[in-house]
C-alpha cells in the first residue's frame, strides 16, 4: 500500500511541476509581449502611451489619427496586463492545490499497518486507510440526535457494579439530545432494580416478556460446529439486537448506537463523537465502531476493508464483538430485518459487518482513539472465557 501511495504522491508532484512550468512560460511570453508593445508605442508617439488631449492635430505620416492608434495600443497593453494578472492567480491556485494534495497523500502514508489483538501483523485482507478532513465528508449539516440502544441480558455481577455503569453512562451523554433505550431480555425481565435506576436516569425501558420460543425448540439448525446451547445463546442475542434496533428506529434521531451494558465510555463521548463525525469521508457510511481490540497508530479514524463478501461475514477487521456500533438511521430497518431472518446463521458481530459491508457495500470505519472501553470479564454465556482480554488499546477517557 505504501508503494502505491508513493507512486501517487510522485505523480501529483510531477503534474504540479509541469503545470507550474507551463504557466511560468506563458507569463514570460505575455510579459515580453507587453514590453514590445510599450516600446512600439514609445517609438511611434514619444514617451507617453496615453493620447495627448491638448493636441487636436495628432496625425501620423499617413494622415491617420495618432490618438486613435495610441488608444488602441494602450487598450491592448491593458488587456495583456489583465491576462498576466489572471495567470498569476491561476498559478497560485495550482500551487495551493498541489500542496493540499501533497498533504493529503502524506496522510495516506503515515503510520504503520495495524496489528490485531494478539499483536500479530494484519494481512492484506484487512487494508486500512487513514484520511482526515477532505471535501467528501459528512460535513457540518448533520444532526446531533442519537439513540443509544443498550441490550441487557442476565449477567452475574453485583448490583453496585450494574448501577455504577448505568450512572456513568448517563453522566457522559447530553440528556437534551441523546436518547437511551434499555431493553431487558427475557432472562433479565425480573431485574426490577435495573428498571428503577434506568427510569430515574431518564432512560426509556423496554422489557421482553415473551422471549423467542422458536429459538428454544429442540430441532434448531446448528452451524459452525457450535453446541445447541451456544447456538441458542447467540441466536437470542441476534434477535435481541434486532428488537432494540427496531425500538430505536421509532425515535426521532439520525443515528443509532448499539452499546453493550458492560462498557465504560469516554468523557462526554457523544460530544466527541459528533465532533469527529464531520471528518469521516463518506456521509453514507454503513457503521462506525467506537471500540476494537486493534493495535493502531492511526488517528481520528481508520477505514475497515475486506477483500470479499465472505471475509465480511467472518468478524470483519476491528469489530471484536458488537460492543459499540453506530449506524445511520436509514440503515437500521433493513439491518433489523436481516438479523431477525438470519438469527440462527452466525453470531451477531459477524452478521452485522456481513450485511452492511458485504451485501450493502457500505463503507465502515473505526473512531480513533476509541470512545468505548470493554470492562466486564463476565459473559452472559457461561462457556465464554477470556473476556477480560477484550480491551481497547486506544481508549482514552479524557
Amino acid at each position: 500500500m505504501r508503494q502505491r501511495s508513493g507512486v501517487v504522491v510522485g505523480g501529483v508532484v510531477v503534474v504540479a511541476l509541469i503545470v507550474f512550468v507551463l504557466f511560468y512560460s506563458r507569463m514570460n511570453t505575455l510579459t515580453q509581449t507587453v514590453i514590445e508593445l510599450e516600446e512600439l508605442v514609445r517609438n511611434r508617439t514619444g514617451s507617453t502611451i496615453a493620447p495627448d488631449e491638448n493636441n487636436s492635430n495628432n496625425k501620423n505620416e499617413n494622415g491617420d489619427d495618432e490618438d486613435v492608434s495610441r488608444a488602441e495600443l494602450a487598450e491592448k497593453v491593458a488587456e495583456l496586463k489583465e491576462s498576466i494578472a489572471l495567470s498569476n492567480e491561476v498559478l497560485k491556485g495550482v500551487v495551493k492545490e498541489s500542496k493540499k494534495q501533497q498533504e493529503l497523500f502524506n496522510q495516506l502514508t503515515n503510520g504503520e499497518d495495524t496489528n490485531n489483538i494478539n499483536g500479530n501483523e494484519e494481512n492484506d485482507k484487512n487494508q486500512v486507510v487513514n484520511i482526515d478532513n477532505n471535501n467528501n465528508n459528512v460535513g457540518n449539516d448533520h444532526h446531533r440526535r442519537i439513540c443509544i440502544a443498550v441490550p441487557s441480558s442476565k449477567r452475574d455481577i453485583t448490583i453496585e457494579l450494574m448501577e455504577s455503569r448505568m450512572r456513568k453512562l448517563a453522566s457522559e451523554i447530553d440528556p437534551e439530545k441523546d436518547v437511551v433505550v434499555l431493553r431487558q431480555s427475557f432472562d433479565n425481565r425480573h431485574n426490577e432494580l435495573q428498571r428503577k435506576i434506568a427510569k430515574e436516569l431518564g432512560f426509556k425501558v423496554v422489557v421482553d416478556k415473551t422471549g423467542w420460543p422458536e429459538i428454544d425448540k429442540p430441532d434448531i439448525p446448528l452451524t459452525f460446529g457450535d453446541s445447541p446451547q451456544r447456538v441458542r445463546w447467540r441466536s437470542k442475542q441476534v434477535a435481541d439486537f434486532s428488537a432494540i434496533l427496531s425500538e430505536c428506529n421509532k425515535e426521532d434521531v439520525d443515528y443509532v448506537l448499539i452499546l453493550e451494558d458492560d462498557v465504560t465510555a469516554a468523557k462526554k463521548f457523544t460530544d466527541k463523537l459528533f465532533t469527529q463525525l464531520p471528518s469521516i469521508p463518506d456521509k453514507n457510511f454503513g457503521y462506525m465502531t467506537l471500540y476494537s481490540g486493534m493495535h493502531s497508530r492511526y488517528t481520528n479514524f481508520r477505514e475497515i476493508r475486506e477483500k470479499s463478501v465472505d471475509a465480511w461475514f467472518i468478524q470483519a477487521s476491528g469489530v471484536h464483538g458488537a460492543v459499540a456500533l453506530m449506524f445511520r438511521k436509514e440503515v437500521v430497518p433493513g439491518l433489523a430485518e436481516y438479523l431477525m431472518e438470519n438469527k440462527f446463521e452466525r453470531p451477531v458481530d459477524w452478521l452485522i459487518p456481513g450485511y452492511i459491508g458485504g451485501l450493502q457495500k457500505l463503507r465502515c470505519f473505526e473512531i480513533l482513539p476509541n470512545l468505548i472501553q470493554h470492562q466486564s470479564s463476565v459473559s452472559t454465556f457461561s462457556e465464554n472465557v477470556g473476556r477480560d482480554k477484550m480491551r481497547s488499546y486506544s481508549f482514552k477517557y479524557d
